[in-house]
């Protein structure tokens, strides 16, 4: 990969080349001079706030540090200038002199009585009566194209802030424009103001430029970033991620985007870990990496939280009043450290006192917690086991268990909140184990209470509900599929009731006299407004206004789908309750592409996804991983970011815990070789402890072996297939299905030629046929990387016994272990990662695009958490060492971490 390099205008005009300066400054002068007019309300103030912010950057261009836009350092400085001027009476009174003589050069004097742009008018006149909380970030965002991330750093604003405002300005503008006579949704506003034509600089700015480039002081770009290539470029501050291969050579895999500020518990005081005394940052979190202050130098200080509007969580959950408590967090965080201190006696916080190579022994992985003591104290069986029915009990398997997740000692998280939703076939007693490992609530599937008595005490009943198919209940009641818009018509509360929808049934779980936690699993489609528009249906010869109105009345009925569930069942007395098959940035992998989520533009999320949101306790989005590909890792922090994002956004965020699946999902319709196999251990292991890194509440672990056991391989399997007979009537028969399975343990087999070859570990094989004399497999190694798979006449034809070809293939619940081994790794720095704050280094959006190697951090006052996984070992590559420059912000600190198969945690102290 190309090493990035900056745009050669800026090079020279950093180096002091004024004619460049010049043509950089012009390059931006429109966008500056309209968000001076939003700053200033007239043509004349906005073009000397220009002149003024122009020189001083012109004097401070050997300074900029180019983490974000250059346009975004140019409207940082207009901003400050425009906040340092004297606002004196006498300075007011001038302006509002100059707003009666200059209107057509104002906002609302610019617009255009054009029938077509009638709407953006009354739009941009809706925008200019805002307060400036609201109309700022909007103009900024949609009229001078900034990322939230971008905006954040301009107005000195968190970034949850920004995304905020911006939602909540363009509902007020909908409003107000709905009064008017315009009927529009949000997302429609928001496109309009983004296709807008934009503000157009006055000449006498435009010849204004040069003259302030020329009379800058030229100063030599000491220290500035140069030229593109080979190992001699340098991360910018906030950083570009570089990766080091075998050579040594650096290459600079993605630029990073700012920081996301997240909200975060404010922590002060002392702690304590081994042999040292700590002094954790005051009550203060840190802006965007790299964020500029007025002269363009990245480190201002905004207040901690970053999100406006939390609320407390969701009733039920820990994470309440007590433990944000400063006093608590650090009696914690302290007893975490130490307790891990004595665990694994090498471990210790590295200081951070400059530029640092990590060697990995300074890393914790979880070969290191292995047959230590986590949890002072462990969660063990209220009472013997019972005896269960053989089908769902593990008592015929001769060799380990492969859930068992070797040497790791029973273990719950405090703060944390873990769900095993695992049901089917030989279940019981993983979920047995899984209760002592780490997950809280645990689904019992068809078991009855009693067989749960012997669960740890503190082990919780969750329990899913399908409710309702809607594509059946609304022809059931003689309404059209997919007419969401009719059930605003409808006394749907009072229908679902009376229909026993969400009772708590007897003769199971639900029959218990509390509920414990409630995922409803509704998986129905929603038309996207082009396909909406396409239905027979649609008004299409209706009004604008019409149209409009339609649309929300459909939307609003989907957002009923979901929300009418939740509040019967909640009547029903069920709490905790969450929904499956929503989520606010929807489970994909191609679509990660796409532009990021954006609150104030995602069309879903306020469609319907905001409505949602009010009405649940908990998110769970799903982030299966559907190929056999080392991008999984990325993808799964990359959708938990987007989701994330828009859930902290709203007014009252929710907890989410994700839906992780230990299973390769399939990826479509097709044969896919990967299909229901289990993720490798290691990738298992490197997702679920990063997941940690990534400000959720817990996470959801969801399978279904309902097709047979998955704590062994059978090959000898046989499916039922429908088929027509002779007569041309349909026969059910019982057919041959070529089975497909992955590789456990190594070994060698000869082909039917009798040439022998040798299998690794996570090489997969095509079961082709089954010799019932002999008791034998005929099989062949499928190779991914091949269009053909490897498969057919061409290729080698195995043949081995079945017994003994079983026992060295992976069970599907192996992958369980690595989960509960991420978890194990979670658990050791519990503190520090429910309540530190968030620190994205390197988006994940870039790590899964270039197949990266994952980096994540949390901070926790002094400390840093740095979490490292090279996923490309796990799929034969080389190891590869990250790179951090300007490491959380400091110019010329570098940070050097390694990385590999083993998922590994570093812990750094200021």
């Amino acid at each position: 990969m190309a090493a990035v390099a900056i745009d050669e205008p800026l090079t020279a005009a950093r180096s002091g080349d004024r004619q460049a300066l010049g043509d950089l400054l012009a390059e931006h002068q429109n966008a500056c001079y309209g968000f001076a007019l939003r700053l200033t309300g007239n043509g004349a103030d906005a073009e000397d706030l220009c002149q003024e912010a122009f020189m001083r950057a012109a004097e401070r261009i050997a300074q900029y540090q180019p983490t974000g836009s250059f346009r975004a350092w140019l409207l940082r400085i207009v901003f400050r200038v425009h906040l340092n001027r004297t606002e004196s009476e006498k300075a007011r009174k001038a302006r509002e002199e100059r707003r009666g003589m200059d209107q057509q050069a104002s906002p609302q004097g610019m617009l255009e009585r054009l029938g077509d742009h009638e709407l953006l008018e009354a739009a941009r006149a809706a925008l200019a009566g805002l307060e400036r909380k609201y109309s700022l970030p909007i103009a900024l965002h949609y009229e001078q194209g900034l990322s939230y991330d971008e905006a954040a750093a301009v107005l000195e604003m968190p970034r949850g802030t920004v995304a905020t405002n911006i939602r909540r300005g363009l509902e007020r503008v909908r409003e107000t424009l709905a009064s008017k006579g315009f009927a529009c949704t949000t997302a429609a506003l928001a496109a309009t103001l983004q296709s807008a034509p934009g503000t157009i600089a006055p000449a006498s700015l435009a010849a204004a430029i040069h003259s302030a480039a020329a009379a800058a002081k030229a100063s030599a770009a000491a220290g500035a970033t140069g030229a593109a290539g080979g190992a001699g470029v340098n991360a910018t501050a906030g950083g570009a991620l570089f990766v080091k291969a075998g050579g040594g050579t650096l290459l600079a895999a993605a630029k990073l985007k700012l920081a996301l500020v997240v909200a975060a518990v404010a922590v002060a005081g002392t702690v304590g870990v081994p042999a040292v005394m700590h002094q954790l940052a005051p009550e203060t979190a840190e802006a965007p990496a790299g964020a500029p202050r007025e002269d363009g130098a990245p480190g201002t200080q905004v207040p901690a939280g970053g999100q406006e509007g939390r609320e407390a969580p969701a009733k039920g959950s820990k994470d309440n009043a007590e433990t944000k408590d400063p006093k608590r967090l650090r009696e914690a965080a302290d007893e975490d450290l130490r307790r891990l201190g004595i665990l694994v006696p090498g471990f210790k916080a590295v200081p951070l006192t400059g530029s640092l190579t990590l060697a990995k022994e300074q890393g914790l992985t979880v070969d290191d917690l292995r047959g230590k003591e986590l949890d002072p104290n462990p969660p063990v069986p209220s009472g013997p086991r019972p005896k269960y029915d053989p089908r769902q009990a593990d008592d015929g398997i001769d060799n380990a268990r492969p859930y068992l997740a070797r040497g790791i000692r029973p273990f719950r998280f405090r703060e944390f909140h873990c769900e095993f939703n695992y049901g089917g076939w030989h279940n019981y007693d993983m979920t047995d184990y899984a209760v002592q490992h780490g997950f809280e609530y645990a689904y019992p599937y068809i078991r009855k209470v009693e067989e749960t008595a012997s669960w740890p005490q503190g082990a919780r009943i969750m329990h899913w509900m399908g409710f309702v198919n809607w594509d059946d209940w609304l022809p059931a009641h003689k309404l059209p599929a997919g007419r969401y818009d009719l059930l605003m018509d409808l006394d749907l509360p009072k229908l679902l009731l009376d229909e026993g929808r969400g009772k708590l049934e007897a003769g199971s779980d639900r029959a218990r006299d509390r509920a414990d936690l409630l995922m409803i699993d509704m998986e129905h489609p929603v038309l996207a407004p082009e396909k909406l528009r396409a239905q027979d249906w649609y008004p299409k010869g209706g009004t604008e206004a019409e149209r409009a109105a339609f649309e929300k009345k459909y939307y609003d009925g989907y957002a009923r789908t979901y929300i009418e569930p939740v509040r019967c069942a909640r009547k029903q007395g069920w709490k905790n309750l969450s929904i499956y098959g929503w989520a606010p940035y929807g489970r994909t992998w191609g679509g990660l592409e796409q532009p990021e989520a954006e609150p104030g533009a995602q069309f879903a999320w306020n469609a319907f996804g905001r409505q949602i949101l009010d009405e649940v306790d908990i998110v769970n989005n799903s982030v299966y991983c559907f190929y056999w590909s080392p991008k999984n890792v990325a993808y799964v922090l990359e959708n938990m970011d987007r989701n994330r994002e828009l859930v902290l956004s709203a007014e009252r965020p929710k907890p989410i815990r994700p839906y992780t699946w230990t299973l390769m999902h399939g990826g479509g319709p097709n044969w896919r070789w990967w299909r229901g196999l289990p993720l490798a251990n290691e990738e298992m292991r490197a997702l679920t402890a990063a997941l940690f890194f990534a400000g959720v509440d817990g996470f959801v672990a969801w399978n279904w072996s309902g097709t047979g056991t998955h704590q062994r391989v059978n090959l000898k399997q046989k499916t039922q297939k429908t088929q027509a007979g002779p007569d041309g009537k349909d026969v059910k028969t019982s057919v041959w299905e070529p089975l497909d399975a992955m590789i456990g343990t190594p070994f060698t087999a000869a082909d039917t030629k009798g040439v022998e070859d040798a299998f690794a570990r996570y090489e997969a094989l095509h079961a082709i046929g089954f010799d019932e004399t002999k008791d034998t497999i005929r099989f062949q190694r499928i190779l991914p990387a091949r269009p053909d798979k490897g498969l057919g006449d061409a290729f080698p034809v195995f043949e081995m016994d079945r017994a003994k070809l079983e026992q060295l293939l992976r069970p599907q619940s192996e992958a369980v272990a690595g989960m509960i081994e991420g978890m194990a790794l979670a658990r050791a720095f519990e503190t520090l990662l429910r309540h530190g704050e968030v620190k994205i280094d390197v988006d994940a959006g870039a790590q899964w695009k270039g197949t990266l190697p994952i980096v994540r951090r949390v901070r926790f006052g002094v400390y840093h958490l740095l979490f490292a996984y090279d996923p490309a070992v796990v799929y034969g590559g080389a190891p590869r060492e990250i790179v951090l420059q300007d490491f959380d912000g400091v110019k010329g600190r570098t940070l050097n971490l390694p990385a590999d198969a083993n998922a590994r945690i570093f812990l750094l102290q200021e």
